[in-house]
């Protein structure tokens, strides 16, 4: 790989919506062309006729032959709440089935096929009797609208996008779908003084995985078998139809897009519990992820930290949210009182506001701490290593590093110990927010003696064992990952970091990941009911599966094998066991006051908000900068409580574009494409949905101007008395399943109150136009 070349890692939040979800299916579009583009072996006769343009404008963006870098486009971590979680499902499963989302259908007259997803959002997801209304006079009527219907449609395209030979290189994607649960579950907390407390907790998570890399450790093989034998490769693969979970994925991603009412909750019975990351209790049924989390941003980011990746890579996390990221106008406090109206608006919206400002919180976080502590241990250990022009001074900042590293091991030891017992703890017991019972020395631990930290002295392989625990090794061989990154910009000709950075990402690393994970199943099978026991019980509960799995005698020869791997690729004088001396005194200088605090890896990312509120170049001033002051008014999906999008197609149609133009314009940005560029690529999207620049600027220009009363003149005013219809058949559908609603029966409204009710409606309606 020459110096010029970029790979980009894309990380996807998506966000809910409601029919928002058509523009945010546009934007899934164009995700999909940019990634496909972007590599070389995907030829352009696999790209559908009205998107080759397009697909062209990605390329030579990522191809170099503009001056720039050439750059790959890979994602490979998806995360999706409500709509998000139904538009991620189709472009996960399309990426871990080596396709397009939407491929060329190789027919005569093949741009009349409209793309998969397009299909989903403009056909099937309509309000008529034939799509999302059930039939009158259906009954029980578990919703308003018919969700078996929509999940068969989604059983379709899944269905449709078929397992083929990967285009380019077989990449891991990893999926993550959110749901609510409506069943009973709680976590159950301990106070100070021994009283219980409930925390109840309705949120899901379920991951789908594609997984080339992923190590099992086989501890009754270690001594007898090659290593290849004892860490055998997980080619995991959730998304194959032949042998993954395809139903599940369509279950998954409709219960997270049951918006309450309108969709019936889904029943949760088939998703196999392993695929759970987060939920407690038993499985239930579930409606719409966006309830609690419309922005799952917390498994993303332990997953992209986890991840460690072999070349020049910038990791990109892209929050794909439908909303302008402004504040509207304030109101004053000492005004009239709000309406009751805005009051149960604010109460329903607030609480989703509250978990983002906590991702944002965290984010912002672990931003820091991959600034920080990463890049400060790097350079302090790069300062170690030898280095021809200052030998002397280097030797001196070594011998003081283990110096200091010397008098700082028992603080180090003391705090690991603390730590690995609030962890150990943690995995399997009632939580507890009493002050932790501590172990300040070994003598506090009776006669156990740790086997995850060293007795005594800074030493690396004692005896052919490694005396510093799965943490210690984890760190030590992501120092050395971070180092050779760092050293592949400056690589002289005679080295190779990026073979030693293949081999320690790609073979050491995931076999320590293996023992990690072996090792945490362990544990938490020898605590189970135990995690309240004393300090020296817990300490001997970890021995114990340490030499039952042979957790040390393993990571000696991993560790062993990642640091010759790692002096192979660097020019050091250094011996292999100075090396890992130097990675050790590191561990213990910058860990020292920081080892009893949950490890949790960081990494450095790009954070990047791809909204409606950018720029729209081929609109020219000033209506793309009337835009930028009021981004909500250009989309149907943001009217009328983020249902309009579903009012006409032609609206949907609209949505789906503005998605299209959006999306290129912050991804252009982020690929450092000027104005221009963009201005070009929106013209070429275009042409590829057979819109004119006059229609858009007329259509944008009546967007910004229109208020609800004229939205819904526009609706009553659509042609074949489309808009009436549409109204009279919503509302009879809305009163027929509320006279039937299953369960339970107090719910069900007397047919004759609906009747009183439906008198006065209809008047209204009349009024209106309807």
């Amino acid at each position: 790989m020459e110096k010029t070349d970029e790979e980009i890692r894309l990380a996807l939040v998506m966000n809910g919506g409601v029919s928002l979800a058509v523009w945010m299916g546009g934007v899934t579009h164009e995700i999909d062309l940019l990634r496909r583009a972007s590599d070389p072996a995907v030829p352009l006769a696999t790209v559908r006729g009205s998107d080759q343009p397009v697909f062209d404008r990605w390329r030579g963006a990522c191809d170099g032959s503009s001056g720039g870098p050439r750059r790959r486009v890979i994602v490979d971590v998806v995360a999706g709440t409500s709509a998000g979680g139904l538009n991620g499902t189709l472009l996960a499963t399309a990426i871990a089935r080596g396709t397009a989302l939407d491929p060329a259908p190789g027919l005569e007259g093949e741009d009349t096929v409209l793309p998969k997803l397009k299909k989903i959002w403009r056909e099937d997801a309509a309000l008529a009797f034939d799509k999302l209304l059930p039939q009158p006079g259906e009954t029980p009527r578990p919703s308003i609208l018919d969700g078996a219907f929509f999940a068969e449609a989604v059983d379709g395209v899944l269905e449709s996008i078929e397992q083929v030979p990967a285009e380019g290189d077989s990449l891991p994607i990893t999926l993550f779908v959110t749901a609510t649960s409506l069943g009973s579950a709680a976590q159950n907390y301990q106070d100070a003084f021994g009283n219980l407390m409930a925390c109840p907790d309705h949120r899901r998570v379920y991951r789908f995985e594609k997984q080339t890399s992923q190590c099992t450790y086989q501890a009754d093989l270690l001594g007898e078998e090659p290593l290849e034998n004892v860490f055998a490769r997980d080619f995991r693969n959730d998304f194959n139809p032949a042998t993954g979970y395809p139903n599940v994925l369509a279950s998954a991603a409709r219960s997270s897009a049951s918006y309450p009412l309108a969709f019936a909750p889904v029943s949760e019975s088939q998703i196999p519990v392993s695929l759970w990351v987060r939920g407690v209790g038993e499985p239930s049924w579930v409606m719409d992820g966006g309830v609690l989390d419309n922005a799952p941003f917390g498994p993303v980011l332990d997953a992209i930290a986890s991840r460690e990746l072999s070349g020049p890579v910038r990791r990109l996390l892209a929050y794909v949210v439908p909303s302008p990221g402004v504040l509207g106008p304030s109101s004053e406090g000492d005004g009239a009182p709000p309406l009751w109206t805005r009051v149960l608006g604010s109460a329903i919206g607030l609480p989703p506001e509250a978990d983002l400002r906590t991702d944002v919180e965290t984010i912002q976080s672990l931003l820091s701490q991959a600034d920080g502590l990463g890049s400060d241990s790097t350079a302090f250990f790069a300062s170690l290593l030898g280095n021809p022009v200052l030998e002397e001074e280097t030797q001196a900042r070594a011998e003081q590093a283990q110096a200091t590293a010397e008098l700082l091991l028992p603080t180090y030891r003391g705090a690991r110990i603390i730590g690995a017992i609030f962890e150990a703890r943690r995995l399997v017991a009632t939580a507890s927010l009493a002050p932790t019972p501590t172990a300040e020395t070994v003598e506090d631990l009776g006669d156990i003696v740790p086997l995850w930290v060293p007795e005594a002295g800074v030493n690396g392989l004692a005896e052919e064992v490694w005396h510093w625990g799965v943490t210690g090794a984890e760190r030590t061989v992501r120092l050395f990952v971070r180092d050779l990154r760092r050293r592949l910009d400056m690589a002289p000709v005679e080295t190779n970091p990026a073979a030693g950075l293949s081999a320690l990402t790609n073979l050491w690393l995931p076999r320590i990941e293996a023992v990690k994970r072996a090792f945490t199943e362990g544990l938490q099978t020898e605590l189970q009911g135990a995690g309240d026991a004393p300090a020296e019980d817990i300490a001997a509960s970890i021995n114990s599966v340490i030499e039952e799995l042979q957790v040390r005698e393993a990571l000696a020869l991993l560790v062993g094998g990642a640091t010759a791997a790692y002096r192979g690729a660097v020019t050091s004088g250094l011996s292999q066991d100075e090396l890992l001396q130097s990675a050790l005194n590191v561990e213990v200088i910058s860990r020292a006051f920081q080892a009893r605090s949950p490890s949790r890896a960081v990494a450095p990312f790009e954070f990047l908000r791809l909204g409606p509120d950018v720029k729209t170049p081929v609109l020219g001033e000033p209506l793309s900068g009337q835009i930028m002051s009021q981004p909500e008014r250009k989309l149907y999906g943001t009217q009328m409580a983020h249902f309009a999008a579903f009012g006409h197609p032609s609206w949907r149609d609209w949505d789906w574009l503005v998605g299209r133009l959006d999306a290129v314009a912050h991804l252009g940005n982020a690929l450092g494409r000027d104005e221009a560029w963009v201005w070009e690529t929106q013209v070429a999207v275009l042409e590829s949905e057979s819109v004119s620049l006059e229609s858009l600027s007329t259509g944008m220009e009546s967007m910004l101007d229109m208020s609800l009363p004229q939205l819904i003149n526009k609706l009553r005013d659509l042609p074949d008395n489309y808009g009436p219809n549409l109204v009279r058949n919503l509302v009879a559908s809305a009163a027929d399943g509320l006279a039937h609603l299953e369960n339970p029966p107090a719910l069900r409204v007397p047919a004759r109150i609906l009747a009183r009710a439906r008198r006065p409606l209809r008047w209204w309606l009349r009024r209106k136009g309807f």
